[in-house]
C-alpha cells in the first residue's frame, strides 16, 4: 500500500476569508485551533463568497506557532489586511467580549461575541461598504456564557455528540492530491474553448488537510483516518460525510473573480451523488469533492503536523 502523507495543513480563522497555511495545528473540540472561529455577518446572517467574493482577498496573518496550542497566549493578535486598505486591523485571539449578538450560519441560530465597532468599520470599508460585523464563536469552553445558545452541534444524523464552530457543517475537511490532479486533467481535456484553463489550486476547495500518496478518489472508501506522528499514538478521525460543493469553488481565491461555472460543471459529469451510488434525495444532484470528518474525543489536545503519515480503514458508506 502506498504511503500517504499530510502535505498541507490550513486553518481559516474567519469564515470565507483567505486561509492560513501552518506547519502544525492542535485538535480542539470544534476542529483545528483557530479554524472558523470568526465570521462576518450582515444583519446577523453570515457573509460568504457566494454573495461577497471580496472575502477571498482579506488576508489573515497569525503569530508563528499559535495554532499549536489549544488556547492562544494572552496578548496574541491576528492581523487582517485587504486591497485598498491603508492600515491593517488587529483582533485579539484570546478572551471574547461579553457582548453577544444573535447570528445565523447555515441551519444554526445562536449567540456569538461581537468584536466591536473598530473591526466592523474596517471590514465594512474593506468589503466595499457592505455594512457588517465581526463575531466570534464562543462554544462550550467558555463558562461565563452558560445559559446562552453558544454551542453549535454537528448534525446528529452524521455524527452525534460533536461540536463545530462556524464552518459550514463539520469540524474538519480532508482532500486528496490525486483527486485534484484527476479533476484538473478532466478539466483540461474538456477545454474546447482554447482558454488553456490553469490547473485549479486546492485553495478553491478550502480543506484543512491535503494528503498525497494515494489513488484518485480513494478517500471515498475511508471510514477511519489516522495521522501517525512519529513516536506518538495515532490521532484518529472519522470520515462522516462527503462534501457537496457550491458556487464558492468558482471564486478565484487570488482575485475574487467568478469562473464560468468551473469546477462545478466538470464535477457534474462524474461526481454527482447519483454517479457515486448515493440514494439520499438531497445527494443525487449535488456534486462532491473532499470529505468531512470528526475527531475522537481522546484526540483533543493532540497536534497534527505536516509530514505526518496517514493510514485509514475502508468501509462502505451508505447515503
Amino acid at each position: 500500500m502506498p504511503t500517504a502523507v499530510l502535505t498541507q495543513l490550513r486553518v481559516y480563522p474567519i469564515k470565507g476569508c483567505r486561509g492560513v497555511e501552518v506547519p502544525a495545528a492542535t485538535v480542539i473540540n470544534t476542529g483545528l485551533a483557530l479554524d472558523r472561529i470568526w465570521m462576518i455577518v450582515r444583519d446577523g446572517k453570515f457573509l460568504c463568497q457566494r454573495r461577497c467574493p471580496q472575502l477571498a482577498l482579506v488576508v489573515i496573518d497569525l503569530p508563528a506557532g499559535v495554532c499549536e496550542t489549544a488556547e492562544p497566549p494572552l496578548g496574541a493578535m491576528m492581523t487582517l489586511s485587504a486591497p485598498g486598505m491603508a492600515s491593517s486591523l488587529s483582533v485579539p485571539l484570546h478572551n471574547p467580549s461579553a457582548h453577544l449578538r444573535t447570528v445565523k450560519v447555515q441551519e444554526w441560530t445562536g449567540q456569538a461575541a461581537d468584536e466591536g465597532d473598530e473591526a466592523a468599520a474596517w471590514l465594512t470599508k474593506a468589503l466595499g461598504d457592505i455594512p457588517c460585523r465581526l463575531v466570534r464563536y464562543v462554544g462550550a469552553d467558555h463558562e461565563k456564557f452558560q445559559g446562552q445558545t453558544v454551542v453549535r452541534p454537528v448534525d446528529p444524523d452524521y455524527a452525534s455528540g460533536f461540536e463545530t464552530a462556524l464552518a459550514d457543517a463539520f469540524p474538519f475537511l480532508l482532500a486528496n492530491q490525486a483527486s485534484l490532479d484527476d479533476l484538473n486533467a478532466r478539466l483540461a481535456a474538456s477545454d474546447s474553448t482554447g482558454a488553456n484553463l490553469a490547473p485549479l489550486p486546492i485553495t478553491r476547495f478550502r480543506p484543512n488537510f491535503f494528503v498525497s500518496g494515494l489513488a484518485a478518489w480513494e478517500e471515498d472508501q475511508w471510514r477511519t483516518v489516522r495521522f501517525l506522528p512519529e513516536g506518538e499514538l495515532p490521532i484518529q478521525l472519522t470520515s462522516v460525510k462527503p462534501a457537496d460543493r457550491c458556487k464558492v469553488t468558482t471564486v478565484d481565491p487570488l482575485d475574487a473573480t467568478f469562473s464560468d461555472g468551473e469546477p462545478l460543471d466538470i464535477l457534474s459529469t462524474f461526481r454527482k451523488g447519483s454517479d457515486l451510488g448515493y440514494k439520499a434525495k438531497s445527494f443525487k444532484h449535488a456534486v462532491f469533492f473532499a470529505w468531512n470528518l470528526v475527531a475522537a474525543p481522546e484526540c483533543r489536545g493532540r497536534v497534527v503536523k505536516v509530514g505526518d503519515t496517514v493510514d485509514f480503514s475502508e468501509a462502505q458508506h451508505h447515503f
